[in-house]
């Protein structure tokens, strides 16, 4: 581990910007630190700032860092099992996280509808999509076409997942070249 890195909170006073897998248990107005999911092989860094004044549990504010992009199916087609149900596909994209919070996921696909129809891709966490307001959605001759959308996902709870969500109006809907990223907003 390396040394700390040392701001002023405020006026003379000195606090360090620690790094660990966890926030610290408690913090005060203004202190730094940057969560990462491993110390020694890290995927992602996220650094926060603790504010006080917020009414809420989620007082930790995302300042920066990386955004984590998980892919799936690069090349590769997967198929809607079920028409008019939103689902996850496999190899899911899935992205577990690490405190409970309000995240922001921008999920992308190619798609394919056979004969023609509505596709829709959305994000959300294990109990579904965050909304149709927040899907892209298209109606397609029989082609293929490209599309991205991204959405703030609140209240996902530790050890929850941000997951990419497919839906279309029938079987010959197919998604290829899947992505997703994910980064934070504010956590508790």
């Amino acid at each position: 581990m390396t040394e700390p890195y040392w701001e002023p909170l405020s006026g003379a006073a000195f606090a360090p910007v620690t790094i660990g897998t966890t926030l610290p248990a408690s913090p005060v107005d203004g202190q730094e630190a940057i969560l990462v999911d491993s110390l020694t092989a890290p995927t992602y860094a996220w650094r926060f700032r603790y504010s006080a004044s917020i009414t809420d549990a989620y007082k930790w504010v995302f300042i920066g860092g990386s955004e984590p992009t998980l892919y799936a199916g690069v090349g590769a087609w997967a198929a809607i099992g079920t028409a008019s149900t939103w689902m996850v596909l496999s190899p899911s994209l899935s992205f577990p996280v690490p405190r409970t919070g309000h995240y922001d996921a921008i999920t992308g696909a190619q798609a394919s509808i056979g004969g023609g129809g509505y596709t829709q891709i959305a994000v959300g966490y294990a109990s579904g999509p965050q909304g149709v307001q927040h899907a892209f959605s298209a109606t397609s001759t029989p082609g293929y076409f490209s599309s991205t959308v991204g959405s703030r996902v609140f209240d996902v709870p530790a050890g929850g997942d941000v997951r990419a969500w497919y839906w279309a109006d029938n079987t010959g809907g197919m998604f290829a070249n899947r992505w997703l990223r994910v980064s934070p907003v504010r956590v508790a």
